[in-house]
């Protein structure tokens, strides 16, 4: 160990060290920081279901998109190259909330929860990200020492001084290390050389980004409204949302995933309890189908 003094104290060597909110570690992964990225965000989690019957289902939206989602991006470019495992674990975190904010039950299909909510994946956030700062650096909007780090590719190297900057493909250093290789520096002048010339010739930042989302096919707002969440009580929304997310209560449903054995109506016998059946068709539920149409007559006549 290397001994280093500083006035009259002495420097221990240590395996991790917290710099301007980032972990970083001497083993060059990232494991540690998002660990306790993921160990603050269920804390918070867990603070929004005790409070979800309280919330709406925005407020429940907004409390996760400002605050949770927020916390887990700080510095995302930088701890973009961890390993599968850690990128896993951010996205866990991202169901548990989609779970929460829709009421829906635990083996819920993710892209199903995801698509309605209309929350794209942090993998995908993350090259949005690193992209666009990329860009920015190409367009020298960028502090200097970030723009410096940039160098355009040889093949280009003859060009004019009105050439567009965007044009160009950025050169890829060299690298031995993997952690290397998937660091911003080489990974992401990878994915600006993959895209199409359109995107790079974007004119300002905002254009970029709207044309890297369509490429990407990003989500352009969240989805945290809805029609029929503001005139209908908590626990009836919560099974509709079910219901449209393919797993609820209905036998059908609860059979489909094999957590019943049998997918028929408790009230008629006779038929696949499914939505359209629970609706439309048992014979079970005719008083209370009658009352619902009237609710629904009456409040489009309203609005």
């Amino acid at each position: 160990e290397i001994s280093i003094e500083f006035g009259t104290n002495i420097l221990h060597p240590t395996k991790q060290h917290i710099h301007l909110g980032i972990t970083l570690s001497s083993d060059l992964k990232w494991s540690a920081h998002i660990d306790k990225v993921v160990s603050e965000c269920c804390k918070l989690l867990g603070l929004l279901k005790r409070q979800s019957n309280n919330l709406s289902f925005e407020q429940k939206c907004l409390m996760y998109l400002s605050i949770i989602r927020s916390k887990i991006e700080y510095g995302s470019i930088i701890y973009d190259s961890c390993n599968a495992l850690d990128a896993i674990k951010l996205e866990q975190v991202q169901r548990k909330a989609a779970l929460i904010c829709a009421g829906a039950k635990y083996r819920t299909e993710t892209k199903l929860l995801m698509n309605f909510l209309r929350w794209d994946s942090l993998s995908v956030r993350r090259t949005v990200a690193k992209l666009s700062l990329l860009y920015k650096m190409l367009r020298k909007i960028a502090p200097d020492y970030l723009c410096n780090l940039i160098t355009l590719a040889k093949e280009n190297a003859h060009c004019t001084r009105n050439t567009d900057p965007a044009r160009l493909n950025v050169s890829i250093g060299k690298c031995r290390l993997s952690n290397t290789l998937k660091s911003f520096m080489h990974s992401t002048p990878r994915l600006w050389n993959k895209l199409p010339l359109s995107i790079k010739q974007s004119d300002n930042l905002m254009k970029f980004k709207v044309n890297l989302k369509t490429h990407l096919k990003f989500f352009s707002t969240p989805h945290i409204h809805f029609g029929y969440d503001r005139i209908l009580h908590t626990k009836l929304n919560i099974r509709l949302l079910q219901m449209k997310l393919g797993l609820s209560d209905l036998n059908g449903q609860m059979f489909k995933y094999n957590l019943l054995d049998n997918p028929f109506c408790p009230k008629c016998f006779d038929s696949i309890e499914s939505v359209e059946h629970f609706f439309f068709d048992c014979s079970g539920y005719a008083e209370q189908r009658v009352t619902l149409f009237r609710a629904l007559d009456a409040f489009l006549i309203e609005y």
